[in-house]
């Protein structure tokens, strides 16, 4: 133990030795080098450790906000987190369709009115041309009445039956009612030759004008309808033009001659009254 300790003790002596004996001395310089270089190197890792945390931190951010669900403005929901109710588009109930081209209103009115009419008789025109729409206005339109036309040509009469027949040609062609209102309101002008064509195609395109004219000229069917009406006709027991027959409750009234149209309007609203 003793040599131990004086071995310890000349090894410290010889180093004090040596540094008495000028062998080894401070460098100031270098030492300050060396300070710069270690205090450079801690900065340095200490900036790199500051950007790594930022990068980290970003991209935990980023993650969360991809992964959460996305906002929605709207205050009912958005489509992801509320069903979209189905659409279903409503049922329309296409309006019942008339029996043939004489008729205006709905069929199942509770009122059927039917007027015989002369397309050369005078006071035809007059009642087409002045009550029929007012009929047409409060009744017709209002679905409480049904109005049919039907033909009566009278035997005197020298061109009814032909105006009958362009009429009933364009009703085949969907045209019926332009074109008896223009053989009505030009009566005074084809009766007196029979040119109801020349009249008639005022108000017709060519295309349908000419259809019309080779049903008048070649359909052996487009009297049937004007053959149904005289069946209709002698039933009712018409003998003049124009007349009326009130059908209501399963009971058809002639009427006759039409009267003035407050008279009639009165009757028609006390029928309806009771249904």
């Amino acid at each position: 133990m003793a040599k131990k300790e004086t071995n310890v003790s000349q090894w410290v002596d010889e180093r004090i030795a040596a540094l008495d004996a000028g062998d080894w001395l401070p460098d100031s310089v270098q030492g300050q080098a060396r300070f710069r270089d270690r205090r450079r190197a801690a900065r340095r890792h200490q900036i790199e450790w500051i950007m790594a945390a930022i990068a980290s931190t970003a991209a935990c951010a980023a993650l969360m906000i991809f992964s959460s669900p996305g906002a929605c403005a709207r205050p009912n929901g958005c489509a992801s987190d509320q069903p979209r109710p189905a659409v279903t588009a409503p049922v329309r109930t296409p309006p019942p369709a008339v029996v043939n081209f004489k008729e205006s209103g709905s069929p199942t009115a509770p009122v059927v009115c039917e007027i015989y009419t002369d397309y050369e008789c005078p006071h035809c025109a007059i009642f087409y041309r002045e009550t029929v729409p007012l009929l047409m206005d409060r009744y017709v339109r209002t679905g409480r009445v049904r109005l049919v036309h039907r033909d009566f040509p009278l035997q005197r009469n020298q061109y009814s039956r032909l105006a009958a027949r362009y009429a009933n040609a364009a009703g085949i062609i969907g045209q019926y009612d332009p074109v008896v209102n223009r053989i009505f309101q030009t009566q005074e002008l084809w009766k007196r030759d029979g040119n109801v064509d020349a009249q008639v195609m005022l108000v017709l395109p060519p295309g349908a004008m000419q259809r019309v004219r080779d049903l008048v000229a070649n359909d052996p069917h487009l009297d049937d309808s004007l053959t149904a009406d005289m069946g209709m006709a002698a039933g009712d027991r018409v003998d003049r033009t124009p007349f009326i027959v009130i059908v209501a409750g399963g009971r058809r009234q002639a009427l006759g001659s039409p009267p003035q149209f407050s008279i009639l309007r009165t009757y028609l609203d006390q029928l309806l009254a009771g249904r």
